[in-house]
């Protein structure tokens, strides 16, 4: 008996030390091909989830809401002129979360679009249902059995004391000057933790109450899980409409649904629509047959090229500045000429232009095989692969040991000037950031990949066999 117990410890503690262990990273050990056609996303993704981690890093103690020539109230608190260059637009966007979320749903879009909408342009029409419905019924665990993880796992940290030990800095505003996110207080007992931890994720998971965000008191990241379901499940039964068009009136039809999504104020849907329009354009566009050029007239296509593609990168420009927009766009010097623009009842201002140009630099995007090749390089692939779990951990990360990290540094490099506030967010970020990604990964291998596993059995228990 007690053999068997003492095997039944080792084997787990084997295991636990081999997923601990930095040799069994995803860097370092996967071997997956990437996907010739839409792999680039997967980086994109990655490069999305890491700003978004990267904002929530900074936005405690830093402005990174607010653009360049803002005016309105907080200047006049704060005495700020926020003219420093990062707030210009397009730098801006190495951290500024609400481009990459828009960017995360236009991904999501696409990528549950690409195979239902290739199917249908070959008229596989069984093949192109069970896709959708296998979808259907894979997209709630997909997305929140791994919040159920993350979530059950802060509870945990929070009842047993860990949040504890940074509630000082998370409370104080002579470090965390501009923003102080929620900081979750022990329970009673670990009983009506549980409770409190369940009625949290209710909230966040039910679906008779589309018209409202849910914010998590243990993480509040987590609003854009819900959202993403309720756009997902708008996407497959228009995709079930939209499946037997044909290919101009499917695309003229996903074109008018994104505008009437930005009209009737969800931009959440009118971004995913605006992936699955990316997807047909881009399977229509290999569908059809490449120009030939004799060599001998190749000198007026050649220029024509060389001025698209300089028409093409102004646009890519305008768009990343579109992209860019701010928090309180009325109040900041150039974005306030644009505000006639925003259709009157779009109730989120700072989201309207960023949408746009998303959308544009989206498509840009994916028609240049070079910036693609670079969104397949090896390790921007593999933020790809941990984003999720980067994505649900980073939180609790930040709250814990980054607070413990700035605490630290700052009180070694001091506050009073504002370099040396900046020489110890520098300090410290680089020690928090790779081991958030380890976190990450861990969670990733740990967590992540399992509920994918799960998500496909349970699809395979429900449905009908073929």
């Amino acid at each position: 008996m007690l053999d068997s117990a003492g095997a039944g410890t080792r084997h787990w503690t084997s295991q636990i030390a081999h997923l601990l262990h930095p040799r069994n990273l995803t860097l370092f050990r996967s071997t997956k091909e990437v996907n010739p056609q839409t792999g680039h996303l997967d980086g994109l993704r990655g490069v999305a989830a890491f700003i978004v981690f990267i904002c929530h890093l900074a936005y405690s103690s830093h402005d990174v809401s607010i653009g360049w020539g803002y005016t309105g109230e907080r200047q006049q608190e704060t005495g700020n002129s926020y003219t420093q260059w990062m707030r210009l637009p397009i730098l801006r966007l190495i951290c500024d979360g609400d481009p990459a979320v828009a960017m995360f749903f236009l991904i999501s879009g696409f990528a549950l679009s690409w195979r239902p909408l290739k199917l249908a342009r070959e008229q596989e029409w069984a093949k192109f249902a069970r896709t959708l419905m296998g979808s259907t019924v894979k997209r709630w665990p997909r997305l929140f059995l791994p919040v159920l993880a993350s979530t059950g796992f802060i509870c945990l940290a929070v009842q047993l004391g860990l949040y504890d030990l940074t509630r000082g800095i998370a409370h104080d505003k002579t470090l965390l000057t501009v923003f102080q996110e929620p900081h979750p207080e022990a329970k009673a007992n670990m009983f009506v933790m549980l409770g409190s931890w369940l009625h949290a994720n209710w909230s966040l998971w039910e679906p008779f109450h589309w018209d409202r965000d849910a914010f998590l008191e243990y993480d509040i990241h987590l609003w854009t899980i819900p959202v993403e379901l309720r756009a997902s499940m708008g996407l497959f039964v228009t995709l079930l409409a939209v499946g037997g068009m044909k290919s101009n009136v499917r695309m003229a039809t996903l074109a008018i649904l994104i505008v009437v999504g930005c009209l009737k104020d969800n931009w959440a849907i009118m971004m995913f629509w605006a992936g699955a329009l990316e997807a047909e354009i881009i399977l229509s566009r290999q569908a059809s047959p490449v120009p030939y050029h004799d060599v001998d007239k190749e000198s007026e296509p050649l220029r024509r090229s060389s001025m698209n593609s300089m028409l093409r990168g102004l646009v890519l420009v305008l768009s990343l500045i579109l992209m860019s927009e701010p928090f309180e766009p009325q109040d900041t010097y150039g974005w306030r000429a644009l505000m006639p623009f925003i259709p009157s009842n779009f109730s989120e201002k700072r989201r309207f232009f960023t949408c746009i140009g998303s959308m544009v630099c989206f498509h840009l995007l994916n028609s240049e095989p070079k910036v693609c090749a670079i969104f397949r390089s090896n390790f921007i692939q593999y933020l790809g692969r941990v984003s999720y779990g980067l994505y649900l951990v980073h939180g609790f990360m930040i709250h814990t040991f980054g607070y413990a990290m700035f605490s630290s540094v700052w009180r070694f490099t001091g506050v009073d000037t504002a370099f040396a506030r900046e020489i110890g967010f520098a300090i410290a970020a680089a020690v928090i950031i790779p081991c958030t990604l380890y976190v990450a990964d861990v969670f990733h291998r740990s967590v992540d990949e399992p509920s994918v596993r799960l998500a496909k059995w349970i699809e395979m228990k429900v449905m009908v066999a073929d």
